[in-house]
């Protein structure tokens, strides 16, 4: 063998050894990059879940504080109408004398 052909078997090896490192560091970076956009998706889904709760809870405030100025109406006399009771014997009778007292 030339020293010519052992150089250039030299250069051919050095070839192969940088473009394997190379496909290395390109399967490392693409692991990285992989990597990295898993943990970017999973921290925007929090963020959406904890915006989503915290729209949730404003949102059901805001009902809550509706519901409660509805059902504000102040006092309520409950010693109303209670319908129609019919009159039996004994309140007629009753009803009688009082009238036949008064008169």
């Amino acid at each position: 063998m030339n020293i010519r052909s052992i150089d250039m078997q030299v250069m051919i090896n050095a070839a192969d050894q940088a473009s394997k490192v190379n496909n290395q560091n390109k399967d490392q970076a693409y692991l990285v990059q992989h990597h990295i956009n898993e943990e970017t998706k999973q921290v925007i889904k929090q963020e959406q879940t904890s915006i989503q709760t915290s729209h949730r809870t404003v949102y059901n405030t805001i009902q809550d504080q509706e519901r409660s100025k509805k059902h504000k109406r102040g006092p309520q006399n409950r010693t109303g109408r209670k319908g129609h009771k019919k009159k039996t014997e004994n309140t007629e009778r009753k009803n009688s004398r009082s009238i036949d007292i008064k008169i």
